[in-house]
C-alpha cells in the first residue's frame, strides 16, 4: 500500500492484521518524525494500492548491478517477493552511495554463491 498522511508525507506500507477483519498500519518513529506527526494528533490518511514492481523503491545501485549481472538478475528475480524486498530494504537502508554499492554486490554475490553451493542436506 502507499499511504499519504495529511496530504504531505507519502510512504509505502503494509496492512497488518489486527483480528476480526480489522487491520492497522504500523508507523515507526522515523516515519512519524519525517511526517511531523505527534501522538494524539488527528490525521487524514489516504491509502492506495502500490502498483510498483517490488512494493518499495528499488535503489539505483542494486538496479544497475542487476542490469549488468545476468546471473545475479536471474537469481534475484527467482526469489519470492518478500525476499526481494528484504534485499532491497537492506541495500536502501545505507545512507552513503558507497555502502549501498557494497551491500548490493555482497547480497547478489551471496545469493549466487548459496544457490551454486547449497551445502549438505
Amino acid at each position: 500500500m502507499v499511504c499519504t498522511i495529511n496530504d504531505s508525507f507519502t510512504f509505502q506500507c503494509g496492512l497488518m492484521p489486527k483480528g476480526e477483519g480489522l487491520y492497522f498500519i504500523n508507523i515507526g518513529k522515523q516515519t512519524r518524525d519525517k511526517a511531523g506527526i505527534r501522538f494524539g494528533q488527528p490525521l487524514v490518511i489516504d491509502l492506495r494500492k502500490d502498483d510498483s514492481p517490488y512494493g518499495m523503491p528499488m535503489p539505483e545501485e542494486l538496479q544497475e548491478l542487476l542490469a549488468i549481472d545476468d546471473e545475479g538478475n536471474e537469481r534475484f528475480h527467482g526469489l519470492t517477493p518478500g525476499k526481494q524486498r528484504s534485499i532491497i530494504h537492506w541495500v536502501s537502508s545505507a545512507k552513503s552511495v558507497q555502502i549501498r554499492i557494497e551491500r548490493a554486490i555482497e547480497q547478489i554475490d551471496k545469493l549466487k554463491h548459496s544457490l551454486r553451493n547449497p551445502g549438505p542436506r
